[in-house]
């Protein structure tokens, strides 16, 4: 049903439920799931949610170079912050900064 719920047409569920998946174990099916909305929904806060349930799983070079994609290329701010976090930058470091 949250798989299911992932995909809904409503940004709202969709983000509740990556909130929700996130609070259990990082499988390759819930991993699968948040990468998918990281990389493309349409919804900055969807893809911020997915960003942070990515990063609480290793940072595998999949996960890694989304999180930098998003860290650099995501139209909205509050993405690009939970892309610095999830690869460990402060928003005040001066490389970071440069992003």
């Amino acid at each position: 049903a949250l798989e299911r719920a992932v995909g809904d047409d409503d940004e709202d569920v969709r983000r509740a439920a990556l909130e929700v998946l996130g609070t259990g174990p990082l499988d390759p099916e819930v991993r699968a799931l948040a990468l998918e909305r990281a990389a493309g929904d349409e919804n900055w806060g969807v893809r911020q949610v997915a960003l942070e349930v990515l990063g609480t799983g290793p940072l595998d070079p999949e996960v890694r170079a989304l999180a930098l994609e998003r860290a650099v290329g995501d139209d909205d701010e509050d993405v690009r912050r939970a892309a610095l976090k999830m690869l460990g930058g402060e928003p005040l470091d001066p490389e970071v900064r440069a992003l």
